[in-house]
């Protein structure tokens, strides 16, 4: 019996490990009153679901920049001028790259308006090159993935100042491939300072 359990519960981790976990995430942003965005994170196809909210406000410094979860307190990531707790080291030599490089896109969409007052020409010029650099972005973002996956369209606004971008995005990980990529990160980073340590040690 403790053998059946012990099979079925590595069964289960392995099926954790492998399932990918999926990532939508949806930001609003609008010049004349700042950003708010949606992060839903879903495990096992939407059987575990974590919702967290974004918020940058321009106007209420104390609390500039708000990161939380539904349900719990707002906790105000950066206020203008005063620094917050420091960041733990540790996650500042994490292999964003390598990390990014097991993240499959599945959906990136970026739309929005743009508008200079009532200057035709160079809304519809300002509009066209944002559109661009943002498209270049995307296609950048998604490294050799399928661009189809990429819509980017900025809409020129003729009749007023304005500046709004939504952007959606889901992708998809599996989470043992998010693992392997720290811990092997974290093997060579280690092996490369004991390195630089005995090259310091016999020089000094």
């Amino acid at each position: 019996m403790p053998l059946t359990m012990l099979l079925v519960l590595l069964a289960v981790l392995a099926l954790i490990l492998m399932w990918p976990v999926r990532v939508e995430f949806d930001l609003r942003l609008d010049i004349t009153r700042g950003a708010d965005g949606k992060l839903r994170l879903r495990f096992l196809s939407g059987l575990f679901v974590l919702r967290y909210m974004l918020e940058i406000n321009p106007d209420h410094l104390r609390r500039f920049i708000v990161f939380y979860r539904e349900g719990e307190d707002e906790n105000v990531v950066y206020r203008p001028g005063r620094a917050e707790k420091p960041r733990d080291v540790g996650w500042l030599t994490l292999p964003i790259r390598r990390i990014w490089g097991h993240v499959r896109v599945k959906k990136l969409c970026i739309t929005g308006t743009l508008g200079i007052g009532h200057d035709a020409f160079h809304t519809a010029m300002l509009a066209g090159a944002v559109g661009v650099a943002l498209q270049s972005c995307a296609l950048v973002a998604l490294q050799n993935g399928n661009p189809a996956v990429a819509r980017v369209y900025i809409a020129p606004a003729f009749n007023q100042s304005c500046f709004r971008i939504n952007l959606e995005s889901i992708t998809a990980a599996n989470p043992i491939h998010i693992i392997t990529a720290i811990i092997i990160y974290g093997r060579r980073n280690r092996k490369g300072k004991r390195a630089a340590w005995r090259i310091l040690s016999k020089t000094s």
